[in-house]
């Protein structure tokens, strides 16, 4: 079995809550998604607008072309609506003009002007034989409890039923029903008699009022009335109805002999228009184009063999909506924007969230922390960024050149909140344990070299290397006795009190306790801080030391412990020398350390230090401020040394009244 580090436990810690938080959100988001899915839907629409400004121009159908009835129009021939001699005109010169199909988005729901000009339109929709009218159906719904009402005129009624579609339902679809056509604005029976085909024109905006698709069939009773553009498509290509099937896979298809082409739609067998640039896709033209008598050669050229739709386009009329590339569309072109998309394939594919997006998101919102799990808190926020970014050019590029409409909206509501968590909880682990670990380096390291670490974001020189260092051994007299005959309680908290003390005092004069041995330590001057003068700062923290002991002592004088009563004296000894220091050990354990004979004879001076006392060699007295102080020298032979060498001591109660008169 293999042992884990701390280190790697605390991480798998670490990542295991950021995957469960992960997963806990993924669920809530999913549930937020299925049971709210009208706000989703609202802002994937806004989304959706938002591609299709992105989109750059593309060619649309040569053979769609418009005529309106704009202002020139208007101008010219009086107020709308004209009289219906004028719409005859239209159409037999359209006709004569060689057009392959008139679709009039225009209602001819009751009598217009005069008896005569009603009589001339109906002569001239028979006799063209290639007129597409348009009809509006009232009180779409998609209950299947109401009842239809039909109204007075039952023979118009009747006669939108006999020229609708006969076409099996898969229980996949779940169509728009007409349910009122006493509200409709059903066409005149003659029109609906000599038409080529007929088409609703039935409004089908979003929640917020925006076009974006298109019902290319309602149910009227046991039919389906085609839209105007899927009847303009069957007229044009000269086929019937059986050449329309329904999928169970929710496609509309429609077969052209050998060929065929699978529209892809939604339950109610909406259709998503791809819209273009509003005015520059199609040409258009004015009626007054084709209604001027005026010699024009070129004007058969531009009607030939095309599909004309016929519209209202004017300055202030109420025939305008709002699509995802204008707020004031005439609604004709939502018909010609639908058969050009069949007719050049471009079919968009709306992408349901549910199941595929939805748990994509919610895959990549739990393995977020676990690939990122190694990574340093920055690059794992880069990369938080990078993927975001990538899933928005893999978003926007899939509508733009393969008219892929992903959901953004879910796939960020559960990935976004989850990584950021991630991340959050990552950041406050790890300012967490800096606070921890800061708190424990307090008690080592000296405040200044803490400090400037944390500031500067740089760790210090642990390299190895040869440096002149002021080494300080202390040890305390007659611990071992105090050890073997008192509690472990006790002891323990004598030793704490003590080493606070002692690492007080060092750390005020910024030295750094290297190593605790037992009851004493070592430690170092000069090394990591840069000091003015090492061995005077060690001075000033051995007396400092001595003074924390009586501090110390004072405190367990009356502890009942009777090797405490006389109180426990320490031994202090200084050197300064060269010496190696750094990382120094093997290939599996390193340890910074200092090594050299001028520690060895900081060891030898503190066991020969009385009691209470400081000794310290002929170099570190040398570079004391006010070496004075020293007493001294004395010749002593140290163990491990084959000269003698010259030592000095200091009395601490002498050297703070130096200080203090200097």
């Amino acid at each position: 079995m293999i042992a884990l580090s701390p280190t790697r436990l605390k991480n798998n810690r670490i990542v295991a809550v950021c995957v469960g938080l992960s997963a806990a959100w993924s669920v809530f988001a999913i549930l937020c998604a299925l049971l709210f899915p009208a706000f989703f839907e609202n802002l994937n629409n806004k989304v959706y607008d938002w591609k299709f400004s992105l989109s750059p121009h593309r060619n649309h159908s040569p053979e769609i072309i418009h005529l309106d009835i704009d202002d020139t129009a208007i101008k010219e021939y009086g107020q709308w609506p004209w009289d219906r001699a004028v719409s005859a005109i239209i159409i037999k010169k359209l006709a004569a003009f060689g057009a392959r199909l008139v679709v009039f988005d225009i209602f001819y729901a009751s009598p217009g002007r005069s008896k005569e000009g009603d009589l001339a339109l109906f002569e001239a929709v028979k006799g063209a034989g290639n007129v597409v009218s348009a009809t509006r159906v009232g009180g779409l719904t998609d209950s299947d409890e109401k009842k239809l009402e039909i109204g007075q005129d039952r023979g118009q009624a009747d006669a939108l039923h006999d020229v609708a579609l006969r076409l099996e339902v898969p229980k996949q679809f779940h169509l728009l029903r007409v349910v009122n056509l006493k509200d409709s604005a059903l066409p005149l029976l003659p029109i609906l008699q000599f038409s080529r085909g007929v088409g609703h024109i039935a409004g089908t905006p979003d929640k917020d009022g925006v076009y974006r698709k298109v019902a290319l069939l309602v149910k009227l009773e046991d039919r389906c009335i085609p839209s105007l553009s899927l009847s303009a498509l069957l007229a044009s290509r000269n086929l019937k109805q059986d050449s329309i099937t329904l999928t169970e896979n929710r496609e509309l298809v429609i077969k052209n002999g050998a060929r065929s082409v699978a529209i892809p739609v939604d339950a109610q067998c909406m259709m998503s228009v791809n819209w273009g640039r509003l005015w520059k896709s199609f040409k258009h033209y004015s009626a007054h184009d084709v209604l001027s008598d005026n010699p024009d050669q070129s004007r058969a050229s531009r009607y030939k063999d095309r599909i004309v739709f016929v519209g209202l386009a004017a300055s202030g009329s109420t025939d305008l909506g709002t699509t995802p590339v204008s707020i004031g569309t005439p609604l004709s072109r939502i018909h010609s924007y639908t058969l050009d998309t069949i007719l050049t394939r471009r079919f968009i594919v709306r992408i349901q969230a549910f199941p595929w997006v939805l748990t994509v998101a919610a895959i990549l919102a739990i393995a977020f922390p676990v690939m990122t799990a190694r990574l340093r808190l920055k690059t794992e926020a880069i990369t938080m960024l990078l993927l975001c970014l990538g899933a928005l050019i893999a978003v926007i590029g899939c509508f733009i050149l393969w008219r892929y409409d992903v959901p953004l909206t879910e796939l960020s509501f559960i990935f976004l909140p989850a990584a950021c968590g991630s991340l959050l909880f990552r950041a406050a682990s790890i300012e967490w344990e800096a606070a921890q670990a800061r708190r424990a380096l307090e008690r080592y390291l000296p405040p200044e070299l803490l400090e400037r670490s944390l500031k500067s974001g740089m760790s210090p020189d642990l390299s190895t290397r040869r440096q002149e260092l002021t080494i300080v051994f202390v040890d305390m007299k007659g611990f071992s006795t105090l050890s073997e005959t008192a509690e472990v309680e006790y002891v323990g908290r004598f030793l704490k009190d003590f080493f606070e003390g002692m690492t007080r005092a060092i750390l005020q004069y910024q030295g750094r306790i290297h190593q605790f041995l037992g009851d004493g330590f070592l430690a170092v001057f000069g090394d990591l801080v840069p000091l003015e003068n090492h061995a005077d700062a060690a001075v000033k923290a051995a007396v400092a030391m001595q003074q924390e002991m009586s501090i110390v002592n004072s405190k367990w004088a009356n502890s009942g412990i009777s090797e405490l009563e006389d109180g426990i004296r320490i031994r202090v000894g200084i050197n300064t020398g060269m010496v190696f220091v750094g990382d120094l050990g093997s290939d599996r354990r390193l340890e910074y350390t200092v090594v050299g004979s001028a520690v060895n004879m900081a060891s030898r001076l503190q066991a020969l230090a009385p009691p209470g006392g400081i000794m310290m060699t002929s170099r570190t007295r040398a570079l004391l401020k006010n070496p004075n102080m020293c007493q001294g020298p004395e010749k002593v032979k140290l163990k491990g040394f084959e000269r003698e060498i010259e030592v000095y001591t200091i009395d601490p109660a002498s050297f703070e009244t130096s200080q203090g008169s200097n």
